[in-house]
Order: C-alpha cells, then structure tokens, then sequence
C-alpha cells in the first residue's frame, strides 16, 4: 500500500467534477495516465496493513 502527493497540474493528471448523485461529494474523478511520481514523494503504508486490513 503506498501513499503519494502530486500537483492537479502535473502533466497527465486530470481531474474532473462528479455527478452529485443526490448526495454530492467534495472531491472529483482522479484520472492519471503515465505520471511519473518522485520516489521521494511516495510512503510505504504496508505496515499498517495486515491480512488486506488496516491495522487497528
């Protein structure tokens, strides 16, 4: 499991407003297609996770 932090401007990321589906939401439709991301930007979370759950 990994974690990572891009700009919305960064070449090949696009990002898109959803349907309100009658309960509305606050975020968009994430696309990424051939982003190339810093390895110093991604986080190992796989410690958290045991068994595909999350550790509590």
């Amino acid at each position: 499991m990994r974690l990572f932090w891009l700009d919305a401007d960064q070449a090949g990321i696009s990002v898109s407003d959803m349907p309100r589906l009658g309960l509305g939401s606050p975020w968009g439709r994430v696309e990424l297609k051939d982003v190339r991301v810093p390895a110093e930007l991604v986080n190992d979370l796989s410690m958290l996770v045991k068994h595909r759950e999350l550790e509590r």
